[in-house]
């Protein structure tokens, strides 16, 4: 019996950086977490210690900042497609790269009403992110965002659920909903304008979030998945995870208080989770 290496991949993982892009009457932040994860014929460093074949970590993080500087950063999703062609172009013993871009969100200070040229401000938690792997044939392009937390006060409910020795939760039709949603879209088709792509998908997804008549997030989900896929084309199949956060109606009965449903506990665990993908079918 023989012990053989299988796979093997390495990389630099958490690259911060931050642009600062001067416009002629404005100045504006891109901040991104790089991390970019190479496969290839590395076998050798593995088994013997015979370093030839490996482009250091720390190249890359150089690698980073460069594209950095040079590129537009016009959109996330350019400049990782830039970055792992580079990474292809000049290393022929990589086979394959990933290239993962996390995007924190600044947005312009308002001052007496008008949006500062010159000051920024964290636009909450909400992060754009992407995900680009690429070998000697081809890509995977998938975009998305993470940490957007959203809530709606009614037309929510969940109720006519399966039920056991175990259950003691109680059916509803007018709910709380809330949720911390992240969201991932792959593309069958390139576009011309990732920025533009996005905001359409997140509007759809928000829209439908706000409007639907929700029985259960899972029916919300899919209306959620099903309305950005019909808004663009582009889509191969969207992926959605959005976990339940509970808020609990205070119970006032004992302070003979009226109960309005108005003051809730928020509770961050346990939580529950649901996910799932949408994909087209030629059916």
């Amino acid at each position: 019996m023989s012990i053989q290496l299988s796979d093997c991949s390495y990389g630099k993982s958490s690259v911060r950086v931050k642009k600062l892009i001067r416009k002629d009457h404005h100045h504006e932040i891109v901040e991104m977490k790089v991390t970019v994860l190479c496969e290839g014929d590395f076998q050798a460093t593995y088994e013997s210690g015979d370093n030839r074949a490996i482009l250091p970590a720390d190249t890359q993080k150089n690698m980073i900042y460069i594209f950095a500087k040079t590129h537009p950063l016009n959109s996330i999703e350019s400049f990782a497609l830039a970055l792992s062609a580079h990474f292809l172009e000049e290393n022929a013993q990589i086979s394959r790269v990933t290239v993962e871009v996390d995007q924190p969100l600044w947005q312009a200070i308002p001052v007496g009403g008008q949006a500062y040229p010159f000051a920024c401000q964290r636009a909450g938690s909400e992060e754009w992110c992407c995900r680009v792997e690429r070998n000697r044939d081809g890509l995977v392009l998938r975009s998305g965002v993470q940490q957007l937390q959203i809530l709606k006060t009614t037309h929510s409910g969940f109720a006519n659920f399966k039920r056991d020795a175990y259950t003691t939760l109680k059916d509803t039709n007018d709910r709380m909903l809330e949720t911390v949603l992240t969201a991932w879209w792959t593309y069958g088709d390139m576009v011309e304008d990732f920025v533009q792509t996005r905001q359409e998908v997140l509007r759809r997804l928000l829209e439908t979030f706000a409007t639907h008549d929700s029985l259960s997030v899972q029916h919300t989900l899919y209306a959620m998945g099903q309305a950005a896929m019909k808004a663009v084309a582009a889509i191969q199949h969207v992926q959605l995870e959005m976990p339940n956060l509970s808020n609990l109606a205070f119970d006032f009965s004992p302070f003979d208080l009226s109960d309005e449903r108005d003051v809730f506990i928020v509770s961050s665990e346990p939580q529950g989770v649901v996910r799932g993908t949408l994909r087209r079918t030629n059916a």
